[in-house]
């Protein structure tokens, strides 16, 4: 039974694109991107919307497939203030001889904590999502 999950979902199909999603694609013979609000995929093609008109493109042609999506900035946070907390830990691993500046051993690690914190604050708003590959 543990074994049926992963097949199901490896048998899962990739191209689960929502209309409306910012998508672009490279085709082979054209280098550059095209970029535009996917519409829907028929059996040979792929719809986008480009400049207020819909124009299609053979899924066999298609180099490269991409749709843009929103990280999760819970995530971003939580990996931010984990990785300070980490830092200051290494800190006082590698000097446990030296004064906690704040006072307190815990104190410098909340301290490095919450500037982990501001800096995954500082990358959620810098970079809000990326692209991923799909297949079309």
């Amino acid at each position: 039974m543990r074994y049926v999950l992963p097949l199901l979902f490896l048998a899962a199909p990739l191209s689960a694109q929502q209309p409306g999603d910012s998508v672009r694609l490279r085709m082979v013979s054209r280098p550059e991107w095209i970029s535009g609000l996917y519409v829907r995929t028929d059996s040979n093609t792929v719809i986008l919307r480009r400049r207020l008109q819909d124009e299609s493109f053979p899924v066999r042609q298609i180099d490269r497939f991409q749709v843009w999506k929103r990280d999760n900035p819970l995530l971003n946070l939580f990996l931010g203030a984990s990785a300070g907390a980490a830092g200051g830990l290494a800190n006082q691993l590698i000097s446990p001889d030296r004064e906690p500046f704040t006072g307190s051993k815990g104190g410098d690690v909340a301290v490095m904590a919450g500037g982990g914190m501001v800096i995954g604050i500082i990358y959620t708003l810098v970079n809000p999502g990326s692209w991923k590959t799909k297949r079309p």
